[in-house]
């Protein structure tokens, strides 16, 4: 079973990944919501658009970068615009002898008119996006998404995922496409519920969220798992906002993890709700979440429960003899840190390197 001092040692990894990884992200995401925010107000001004931050970035909440930074941009939606989305999907199936480069062309030409669909907006984002980007860095999209891989350096990048929406009823809930899946949700509500939640139970909510992906990727590390189940759209987040706050309120962390996994244990999934959207279930047949992956996401924090002190005793083992290792090839080379420094999108990134 875990036990306490174990619980704290991960706090303290956790802290020493934070102070590593926080403000380089903080800092990408900033300059990625501000070439957004100009490119809406630069070449979407008709169409007026949202630029709506999400996800676990959003929430300072992410573990190191292995989470996708998401971002939404959302248009008021009309019958006209709805129409034409329809039509277009209905001509990129009927006629694919039609290329890539000319249908591209066509919304290129269009993204002047009032009457721009999700797609057409994507598209636009994604040519102007290219402007801030470095050479290293990739953009392209699909459909209604925006897809970019951000590279920090040689060893981390950063997934962004774009998703145009529509606001149909103008009332906050954004129905788009996410992945294949259709969605309905109000990110706005969502996040406001969350941090709302977190400072209700006095910061332990996001804290065991952050604590849970940590250790669910030390199994996939591990080769116990092949799925990352956390870094899908706010997934630790949403199923642990429905445990009752009473089940926080403890200074010992290794009776919270216990009341977690007793509570979902125990709980019907049909209880499982996404914050803010209390009409249907999270985990419902051909869903973004399903079913499938909660049950999985249960038997992992069983798991982790009996055997994370076991696995922090390898850690520990296999860093030692890591560090054995590299004193025994170790040269007298020293190496000055280097600022690295780029253009565009400033990623303002410190590279150490160790002697």
């Amino acid at each position: 079973m875990i036990n306490q001092e174990n619980i704290d040692f991960l706090f303290d990894v956790m802290k020493f990944y934070d102070e590593q990884c926080t403000k380089i992200a903080d800092n990408c995401f900033e300059e990625i919501n501000r070439a957004l925010n100009e490119i809406a107000s630069n070449y979407l001004k008709q169409q007026n658009v949202k630029v709506l931050p999400f996800g676990a970035f959003a929430l300072k909440n992410n573990y190191q970068f292995l989470e996708p930074m998401e971002f939404y941009v959302v248009i008021p939606a009309s019958n006209e615009i709805l129409e034409k989305e329809r039509q277009q999907k209905l001509q990129a199936l009927k006629k694919k002898r039609k290329s890539a480069k000319d249908i591209y062309s066509n919304i290129v030409a269009d993204s002047a008119s009032k009457q721009m669909t999700a797609i057409d907006v994507a598209s636009v984002i994604m040519r102007e996006l290219q402007k801030y980007l470095d050479e290293s860095d990739k953009v392209y999209y699909k459909n209604n998404v925006v897809f970019v891989k951000f590279n920090l350096n040689e060893e981390n990048s950063i997934t962004i995922n774009i998703f145009v929406g529509y606001d149909i009823k103008q009332d906050g809930n954004i129905e788009l496409t996410k992945l294949g899946y259709k969605i309905k949700e109000n990110p706005v509500e969502i996040l406001r519920q969350i941090q709302q939640k977190n400072l209700e139970t006095n910061g332990n909510y996001l804290l065991l969220c952050k604590l849970l992906k940590m250790l669910e990727l030390e199994l996939v590390l591990n080769k116990k798992s092949n799925v990352y189940l956390s870094n899908k759209t706010l997934f630790v987040e949403n199923i642990l906002y429905n445990i009752p706050n009473k089940f926080y309120n403890s200074k010992d962390f290794c009776e919270i993890f216990k009341n977690i996994i007793n509570y979902l244990k125990n709980c019907d999934i049909e209880d499982i709700f996404i914050p803010g959207m209390h009409t249907e279930p999270m985990f419902i047949d051909y869903s973004f979440y399903n079913a499938k992956q909660f049950k999985s996401f249960i038997k992992k924090l069983e798991y982790l429960y009996k055997n994370t002190d076991i696995m922090i005793a390898d850690a520990l083992k296999n860093a030692d003899n890591k560090i054995e290792n590299d004193n025994t090839m170790q040269n007298d080379t020293d190496v000055d840190n280097e600022d690295i420094k780029v253009t565009k999108i400033n990623k303002n990134i410190d590279k150490d390197s160790n002697n």
